[in-house]
């Protein structure tokens, strides 16, 4: 088997991070690994915010709860993020965000192919990645919106992935089976 399938079959969504730092060159290359996903047309219509200020990804975590008692936030979500335990990153010192012009009809589809090739690409270097929805239900809510202009989002664009990035804490767990039953091939 080839090293891009294992990598793809072994990476797992990490909840635990040790607070080393990801150096910037290693950041760099997973920014580049995101901007050869595929998209639509090769329009590359995505954009990335990467932010390793820890102050700043706590300000991210505390302007989301607030967002999310915006009357436009379903109940469930609200529930589940303004838990008084809840960060943004789960302790990851680098999360990125990243945007789309959602002019474009897939834009959803080439920002959440990039942010695949990121964690596809942390595991490959040995370091830990778990995607993370929660931006994407409240940038459109004022206070988020202002913050996410204030950390250089582009104005128009919405927010369709994010993902936190650093070294596990634990070794990474064995894959679980698939499940059965869900293709079938058309001869």
């Amino acid at each position: 088997m080839s090293r891009t399938i294992s990598d793809i079959i072994e990476r797992r969504s990490i909840r635990q991070y040790l607070e080393q730092v990801v150096p910037h060159d290693v950041l760099e290359l997973l920014i580049k690994a995101a901007k050869y996903a595929p998209s639509a047309m090769n329009a590359q219509i995505w954009h990335f915010t990467v932010i390793t200020n820890r102050g700043v990804i706590d300000r991210v975590t505390d302007t989301l709860k607030a967002a999310s008692l915006h009357e436009s936030v379903p109940a469930d979500f609200r529930t589940r993020v303004t838990k008084p335990e809840y960060t943004v990153n789960y302790g990851a010192p680098a999360f990125i965000i990243i945007s789309g012009d959602p002019v474009w009809a897939t834009a959803i589809n080439d920002c959440s192919l990039a942010a695949g090739n990121i964690m596809i690409a942390a595991h490959s270097l040995g370091l830990g990645s778990c995607w993370i929805n929660q931006p994407g239900a409240v940038c459109d809510v004022p206070q988020f919106r202002s913050l996410l202009t204030e950390l250089g989002v582009p104005q128009n664009y919405k927010v369709y992935a994010c993902v936190c990035i650093g070294y596990p804490a634990h070794s990474i767990a064995i894959p679980p089976d698939r499940i059965d039953g869900v293709v079938n091939f058309v001869n």
